[in-house]
């Protein structure tokens, strides 16, 4: 039987990766088989076709071109002239093998018939006296597929590089200003992106990963910090990478394959039409990267992943659906996206428009979708002079590796601490990894220092069995939990909500009155719900529900859990008081999600309840809470002094709603919208720990 380690029974983590390798193996095998059967069978004088024609591999319509259809194997008409030449360019260059009026050097981007065969992979620069260019070719096969063809250069033999530069920029940007195409949901992507989100919510619930994302006030927090830290840069890194090899895969495979053939057919299309994808719904053009999804609960179950593997894989998950956005970015002119993206691409943290450019303009380099100018890119382009990337089937294999590598080396790792630590101990068995680890009496120096690293790796009680003589205490799972959700549910889609509908309509723009339509600062409910046919609103609607459906009944568990925590006592009257409340918070919140304001009753009803929602917020939950911290010892000025803040802005807004309109009523809408992200931040901060733990304890 296949081993892959030194695991001794099938079914242990090293057996599954193992099983998962060879699998991959085999699907990348197909790959290779496919395409080089395909290539040797065609007739002699067709074997050396793509070194025989400028720019073969990157036309997009077809992936073979002298062929019909694909690699049907019937010959098209420039097929049949290749045929004719010899091979010969400078013969088949001058011809119009499709009768549409433009010569087969015109459609192939080499409209000067400068290029010479057999040069090998040339780097692509107009200097050259090569191809004129690689971007927009047409299929010489073809007669309805050269309409959009620059002019020629003006002078033949000297290329004119002014000229060129402004016909590359106006195809770069060209149809930016077309219609937007409606959001819809696809079946498959959105079970996929609910696989992943179910699996966050195990890890969460059952492996206090918040802890592990957040390690804010615990023994050892320095250390896992650093980790943290490592992970988060680590994976930016390598998902960086990892959108490059998807992106040389999905540029050069053919469209016939299943399953990824649809997927390449419209990254290269993207390549003759730059902008349509940004008239794509953002929700449909992320939800592309959510196929690859499921992939992640796989790994992370056959590798038994550690602490560490699954906080990788997270980030690596949110770094994904960042990549699609930088991408749109990248096609977008500078002066149309806001100053922090601006900044962002400026300090190359995010892909700019100059360097994605480059790609266009040259297929063969720069692939990477995320930065692509920390040296993801540079390794690349470096690879793809060993490898060319029009061998998509060997880089389906690096892909197939790539996915496979961080489950595999934290695999070895977790194993290699826990054979370490159970041989001092000397108790081999079946468990964890062929070793059941129990804890030693008296603990020597080289005991310490694999304590010690297994608790900077991420290993805690359920993974070793050794942490008992330690002095392990409840970690402060609940604290991170509400910090977490206060964030990522609170203040960052408030943020983004804003920041979005400032980027649409032009906050504070010239000319805006806060007694007109055009408000220097938008409603907070327009920023969630309002329906303009614009792409970006469709996915702040989507946003706003998904949001609030799940952060309101976590919310209400949490302070229901927080408060628990303080009383230590369920069955008190204010327990009971502060219980009913936070259920009604976490109703009235999906309520004022649920109807849409309007002119109409509509409008009165979401006023109504919002006013209901901080009402019960501020006159009872929050005295309640602090009242209670109060009486258990603990500090509760810093929730005192939040609470007076919002106390008085929302004062404020009920004098707005009266008395004032317009930019008043906003602005000191937004001011309470934030003051309760950081009153929660604070509520989290301040929330004591179960019992009375003095023992130093690891994070874990």
């Amino acid at each position: 039987m296949f081993t892959f380690g030194d695991d001794n029974s099938f079914g242990t983590p090293g057996h599954k990766l193992g099983f998962i390798a060879l699998g991959m193996a085999f699907v990348s095998l197909i790959f290779i088989a496919e395409r080089e059967s395909r290539q040797k069978d065609v007739i002699d004088g067709l074997v050396d076709r793509t070194t025989q024609v400028p720019n073969y591999n990157l036309l997009w319509s077809v992936h073979d071109m002298v062929f019909i259809d694909g690699a049907s194997g019937f010959l098209n008409t420039f097929g049949k002239d290749l045929l004719l030449a010899n091979g010969n360019w400078q013969t088949l260059c001058h011809m119009d093998s499709d009768g549409d009026g433009r010569t087969n050097g015109e459609e192939m981007g080499d409209p000067c018939c400068a290029w010479m065969a057999h040069t090998g992979q040339h780097r692509f620069a107009v200097e050259n006296h090569q191809e004129y260019r690689r971007w927009l070719l047409s299929d010489p096969g073809r007669s309805d597929t050269a309409s959009r063809l620059p002019h020629d250069p003006s002078r033949c033999g000297k290329y004119n590089q002014t000229q060129y530069s402004e016909q590359y920029h106006n195809f770069y940007f060209a149809g930016l200003d077309r219609v937007d195409e409606p959001a819809h949901l696809e079946i498959a992507e959105t079970s996929c992106f609910l696989v992943f989100v179910a699996t966050v919510v195990f890890w969460i619930a059952r492996k206090d990963f918040l802890t592990d994302l957040m390690p804010l006030t615990c023994v050892d927090a320095g250390t896992r910090r650093k980790a943290a830290l490592a992970v988060l840069v680590g994976s930016f890194f390598f998902l960086d990478v990892l959108s490059g090899v998807v992106h040389i895969v999905l540029d050069f495979a053919p469209h016939w394959l299943p399953v990824m053939g649809p997927l390449a057919y419209g990254t290269q299309l993207h390549h003759h039409d730059t902008t349509a994808f940004l008239h794509e719904s953002p929700v449909n053009h992320v939800g592309h990267v959510h196929l690859i999804l499921p992939i992640i609960p796989i790994l992370v179950i056959a590798s038994n992943g550690s602490r560490l593997q699954r906080l990788w894989w997270f980030w690596t998950a949110v770094w994904a659906h960042l990549f699609q956005f930088t991408h749109r970015w990248s096609h977008i002119p500078s002066e149309s996206l806001p100053w922090l993206l601006l900044a962002a691409q400026s300090a190359k943290l995010l892909l700019t428009q100059d360097h994605h450019m480059k790609h266009h303009q040259d297929n063969s380099i720069n692939f990477c979708f995320l930065s692509g100018q920390i040296g993801s890119d540079a390794l690349l382009n470096f690879a793809t002079r060993i490898v060319g990337p029009t061998r998509y089937d060997l880089w389906i294999g690096v892909l197939m590796g790539m996915l496979l590598l961080p489950a595999v080396i934290d695999w070895y790792v977790r194993s290699y601490l826990l054979r370490n630590v159970s041989m001092l101990n000397g108790s081999p068995s079946d468990e964890h990894d062929g070793y059941s680890v129990e804890a030693p009496t008296e603990a020597s120096a080289e005991e310490e220092r694999l304590l010690r690293s297994c608790r900077q790796y991420g290993l805690g009680m359920h993974d070793t069995g050794m942490l008992a003589t330690v002095g392990v205490a409840p970690g402060p799972g609940l604290r991170c939990c509400v910090i977490a959700c206060a964030i990522l549910t609170h203040l960052l889609p408030d943020l983004f909500l804003l920041f979005s509908y400032c980027s649409e309509f032009g906050c504070f723009a010239a000319g805006c009155d806060q007694h007109s339509d055009n408000q220097c600062i938008p409603p907070l409910s327009n920023t969630e719900l309002l329906m303009d046919g614009h792409p970006d609103s469709r996915f702040r609607y989507v946003l706003t529900y998904c949001v609030t459906y799940l952060r309101a009944p976590i919310m209400a568990f949490l302070m229901h859990c927080a408060y628990q925590r303080i009383r230590e006592d369920s069955k008190s009257m204010s327990f009971s008081i502060f219980s009913y409340v936070v259920i009604f918070l976490a109703a009235l919140e999906i309520i004022m999600t649920s109807v849409v304001p309007n002119d109409g009753s509509t409008r009165v009803l979401h006023v109504v309840a919002s006013a209901a929602f901080i009402g019960a917020w501020l006159g009872v939950a929050v005295p309640l809470y602090a009242n209670a911290l109060s009486k258990a010892g603990h500090d509760a000025l810093p929730i005192w002094s939040m609470w007076l803040i919002i106390l008085a802005g929302s004062v404020w807004l009920a004098a707005s709603w009266s008395i004032f309109s317009g930019v008043q009523w906003y602005a000191c809408e937004w001011a309470c919208t934030f003051g309760n992200s950081v009153l929660l931040m604070v509520i989290g901060a301040t929330l004591p720990r179960t019992g009375d733990h003095k023992k130093a304890v690891p994070c874990c």
